[in-house]
């Protein structure tokens, strides 16, 4: 392979040039003979006119797209979307130690993003740079489409990911500044780095493609006003605009490096004062525009009119000059070119052939000691870098298939390679009549490892995890993480004693501490299992019966493996069938209605609230129980929707019953954990109130005891703002263990409501009634009411009375009942 080369002795440029410049004076001057010399001076003005005209539409055109640039680059101020995405690369973005994972994917969201920006302003380009002013992505008009780049970095070594719009996946190359572009891995300083103001800057470049108009825009955070990024939109006049300008308008426009007339500066001076100059052929006239690399001249040419009067009567005589030049330079330059570019053109064809046939041995160079032969060196060395460069590229694309393949955290097979392997386990035991076991594992109270230990200590115990399950898989098994805290075995040889054996030990051996650097950690499992074809005989059902075995499992507390049975399978059709069912009526929230329990007083014994229930009869299955449907509502959010129901339905209710029956102080509504976790609780509870026209005050959320001890200051915050709008707080199940009856001087809640466990036991279990005493003793020293649930026996409700409870529900008094029905019975007992 050669890397250096002679130069030729006499180029094939020179040879050409020769040929054309010949050629083109002898024609002249036989031509210029027979050509006028002047034009009419009256063509003079009106050929000013539309000079004048042409150089108004280029600066019109210019100025349009100064604000149009203007107006779509300040916009991105605006686009919290945006903004957030350039928060994140902001903190996060480290050359050294890039988190590809994280940042790469932001990096395409920002350049799809910057894409729709910079289509629908039809503009050519846009970028987007960091706080640092280094380049994070940017848009480039490439061929007709958009092309999408954003810079990545892997041991602080840059690297551009790009792709055309119409491509489905990202490539990767090594960064080169767009410098043809105009677009640097670092942000000029057009203006003050530290210019916090939001204005935008226009600046104009050029080169040979043209005329560069781009905008120049600091996006400030929203709070601090400090810059956290540069963003620039650019669009250009190109060799293209200036020939259809030209066609458009009948004159002759395009770019020059430099001009010899007087030029106008066209965006500051009065193009009235143009300056046209003429010659026997045409009118000129030079216009320029500044741009920071210096003056890009335009021209505007107009042909005269010919008065040739000479030609006319000389044209059969020029007819034949020509013929006669035409046929003796063909002559020549028939004899020539065969002679200097057919013969080497033939052998550079049989390289190029060779090299598109791959075969890059043996090619024969050409020696005509011009161009050629420096193309004839040069495809030869392009065929020894195509050749490195596909054994690289097989390379990278093994790498790529394995990275594919493989979970990159554990090394172990992914979920797509794991599925292969079932599906060929699957063929192979319809073709052998075997069976095949899946081991759905999963890691209890991982969870707790990465909120108190950190996520590092957490991916660290996933590898020691990954090593130990890999002790007791054996040829033939295959060991994947499929996600998160999930692991699954495939065992292709099954024999259900062997298979038991190894489940023993290796919940065993999970039992034993793991070394996780300073940390020992005992980090039990739950195991599921599921058999081909004795449980199922598709692949899909099979996972699914042994995540259901593992589910089934972690219902026992976990530590510890589980069979799936067909009971299993009822239960997990059964339980799909209410939750379509369920969906289906939340569209509409057909079959869902309330009913409401009443609460009496302890001093009057009179009603003095309610306490709103929803119950759902289902069309396929009937009334379906509240403890079962809700816990469904709650796992699929349909919590959400229904619950959104149930507090305008209740308060609605409530309304027209305060209206008649003015004994009732308050209505009882649950709300559900999902909903509280829901940032728009709130407005909802706004809505309703301003929908319904109930007072905040007669409405008393209840709340699960459980959310307050799972959550922090969050839960402190809500119930603050529930109090703030005066409506009444109660924590329902209270006593079921979860908090401190200390924790209740924090809270700003009005009553709690004793569960119906503690009273259950009453009077026969001295705990219970030790426990309800003190409930009742701490929610009087913090000004608290106590209802107490449940209530079904006489005996309970005199002991509550005796203790100071202050309101009593349960079936002694009254079961839930309907509107209807809930009207008759504050008749008969108010």
């Amino acid at each position: 392979m050669r890397n250096t080369f002679t130069a030729p002795r006499f180029t094939l440029s020179k040879k050409i040039s020769m040929l054309v410049v010949s050629t083109v004076l002898f024609s002249f001057v036989i031509l210029g003979i027979n050509f006028d010399n002047f034009l009419k001076e009256n063509d003079f003005d009106a050929t000013k006119k539309r000079m004048i005209h042409a150089f108004s539409r280029v600066t019109s055109h210019v100025e349009a797209i100064r604000s149009s640039l203007t107006a779509g680059i300040a916009f991105n101020q605006t686009d919290e979307s945006l903004l957030a995405s350039i928060e994140l690369i902001n903190n996060y973005q480290d050359k050294e130690n890039y988190n590809a994972v994280l940042l790469d994917e932001e990096k395409k969201n920002v350049a799809e993003k910057l894409l729709d920006k910079v289509k629908f302003s039809f503009n050519r380009d846009i970028a987007l740079y960091d706080k640092n002013s280094e380049l994070i992505a940017f848009i480039v008009k490439h061929d007709g489409e958009y092309l999408l780049n954003f810079i990545s970095y892997d041991n602080g070594k840059r690297f551009v990911w790009q792709k055309l719009e119409s491509q489905p996946r990202y490539i990767i190359t090594e960064y080169n500044s767009s410098e043809s572009n105009f677009i640097h891995y670092h942000h000029p300083a057009y203006y003050a780095i530290n210019d916090a103001t939001n204005d935008t800057l226009v600046t104009y470049h050029s080169n040979s493609n043209g005329l560069y108009i781009k905008s120049h825009h600091n996006i400030t955070d929203p709070k601090s006003r400090q810059i956290i990024a540069h963003i620039e939109m650019t669009n250009l006049l190109d060799s293209a605009y200036f020939a259809h300008l030209s066609i458009d308008l009948n004159v002759d426009i395009h770019r020059e490096e430099n001009c010899s007339m007087d030029a106008t500066d066209l965006l500051r001076s009065d193009i009235e004062d143009l300056h046209v100059t003429q010659n026997d052929l045409s009118y000129m006239a030079c216009g320029y525009i500044d741009t920071l690399d210096g003056k890009l001249f335009i021209t505007a040419k107009l042909q005269k009119e010919l008065l040739q009067q000479n030609l006319r009567e000389n044209r059969y005589q020029l007819l034949l000059l020509i013929i006669g030049v035409t046929v003796v330079i063909l002559t020549l330059l028939h004899y020539l070119f065969k002679r200097s570019l057919a013969t080497p053109l033939s052998q550079l064809m049989e390289q190029i052939q060779k090299v598109r046939n791959r075969d890059y041995e043996h090619l024969s160079l050409v020696k005509s000691g011009d161009e050629l032969e420096t193309i004839s060196n040069n495809i030869d060395l392009l065929a020894s870098t195509v050749r490195s460069r596909e054994a690289s590229l097989k390379e990278s694309r093994e790498n790529l298939r394995y990275l594919s393949d493989h979970d990159v955290l554990t090394g172990l097979p992914n979920r797509r390679f794991f599925e292969q392997k079932v599906q060929e386990a699957h063929l192979f035991a319809n073709e052998h009549n075997s069976r095949f076991a899946l081991l759905f594992i999963d890691v209890d109270h991982f969870k707790e490892v990465n909120d108190t230990l950190g996520h590092p200590v957490g991916d660290i115990l996933l590898r020691k995890i990954a090593e130990t399950l890999n002790l007791f898989t054996t040829t033939g098994d295959t060991l994947a993480r499929i996600g998160g805290d999930e692991f699954i075995i495939l065992v292709e040889k099954y024999d259900h004693d062997k298979l038991t054996e190894m489940l023993g030990n290796m919940i065993k051996r999970f039992n034993q501490p793991l070394e996780c650097h300073e940390y020992k950690l005992i980090s039990t499992i739950s195991v599921g299992i599921a058999v081909y074809p004795m449980d199922a005989d598709d692949n899909i059902s099979l996972i699914q019966y042994a995540d259901l075995a593992l589910s089934r499992q972690k219902d026992k507390g976990g530590n510890g493996y589980n069979f799936f049975s067909y009971e299993m399978a009822i239960g997990y059709k059964e339980r799909v069938s209410i939750l379509r069912q369920l969906k289906e009526a939340v569209k509409d929230y057909a079959g869902f209605y309330l009913v409401y329990q009443p609460k009496i007083s302890v001093t009057t014994k009179k009603i003095v609230a309610v306490e709103a229930l929803i119950r759902w009869n289902s069309p396929l299955n009937g009334p379906v129980r509240p403890d079962q449907f809700i816990t469904f509502a709650e796992e699929s959010g349909l919590i959400v929707p229904l619950g959104k129901w149930i507090l305008l339905q209740a308060c609605s209710d409530f309304v027209k019953l305060k209206k008649d029956y003015p004994i009732l102080q308050y209505i009882g509504i649950n709300i559900s954990i999902v909903q509280l976790l829901q940032d728009n609780i709130l407005t909802t509870l706004d809505e309703t109130i301003n929908t319904t026209g109930i007072s905040p005050e007669h409405i008393e959320i209840e709340i699960t005891e459980s959310y307050i001890a799972t959550s922090d200051q969050r839960v402190l915050g809500l119930l603050d703002k529930f109090r703030e709008k005066k409506t009444k707080l109660s924590i329902d199940d209270f006593g079921t263990g979860y908090s401190s009856l200390n924790y209740l001087h924090k809270l700003p809640v009005t009553a709690l409501k004793i569960d119906k466990t503690f009273i259950d036991n009453v009077p026969h279990s001295q705990e219970s009634i030790l426990i309800i005493q003190s409930i009742i003793s701490l929610s009087k020293a913090f000004n608290l009411s106590v209802t107490a649930e449940g209530v079904e026996e006489i005996e309970q409700v005199k002991f509550l009375e005796s203790i100071g409870c202050d309101e009593i529900q349960g079936y002694y008094y009254s079961r839930p009942l309907t509107y209807e029905q809930l009207v008759e019975y504050i008749k008969e007992h108010s």
